[in-house]
């Protein structure tokens, strides 16, 4: 049956957020044991990280090293794209977020404390005459004024905030 009409995947607006992964097999065996190359690639710059695997590593391994290979290079990517089943990319998702939960903790702030705060780059937020990209990702310290809600902080923030976060 036909799968419907195709839709152009949504442009990628900052480095390393959207990604393709893809699994070329039945390579010759290394001295390691590898027989598969893991090829995960930026949609945006094109950049490529080549990774050695075994066929037969587990999700959960898969997960550990594209947290070693990709994310302590390049942060948590939003979107996914392969040509796999869907239920790989749910079972890679799942596993990357047990991999990052393992060793989170949750943060907690008092008043008074001083907090930095993300801010994306396409949310208006321009800084130091820089646009878009340019864009720091973190902006502050700012002080904690009061706790909203488990996790909703109160910041004093300057004015040029106040349009973006309220």
């Amino acid at each position: 049956k036909p799968s419907g009409l195709l839709v152009q995947p949504e442009i990628p607006e900052w480095k390393w957020d959207n990604i393709t992964m893809d699994f070329v097999t039945k390579v010759p065996k290394s001295s390691q044991g590898y027989d598969t190359i893991w090829v995960i690639v930026d949609r945006l710059t094109k950049s490529a990280i080549f990774t050695p695997i075994r066929e037969t590593d587990p999700m959960d391994n898969l997960a550990r090293i594209y947290l070693k290979e990709v994310v302590t290079r390049h942060g948590i990517h939003v979107s996914i794209i392969s040509d796999r089943d869907p239920r790989f990319a749910l079972k890679f998702w799942r596993s990357l977020q047990n991999a990052l939960d393992l060793k989170r903790k949750p943060m907690e702030f008092q008043v008074g404390d001083k907090v930095i705060l993300k801010v994306s780059p396409w949310k208006g937020v321009v800084r130091f005459g820089k646009r878009e990209k340019l864009n720091p990702r973190y902006v502050g310290p700012f002080k904690v004024l009061e706790r909203i809600g488990d996790v909703a902080y109160k910041l004093d923030l300057p004015e040029e905030l106040s349009k973006v976060h309220n």
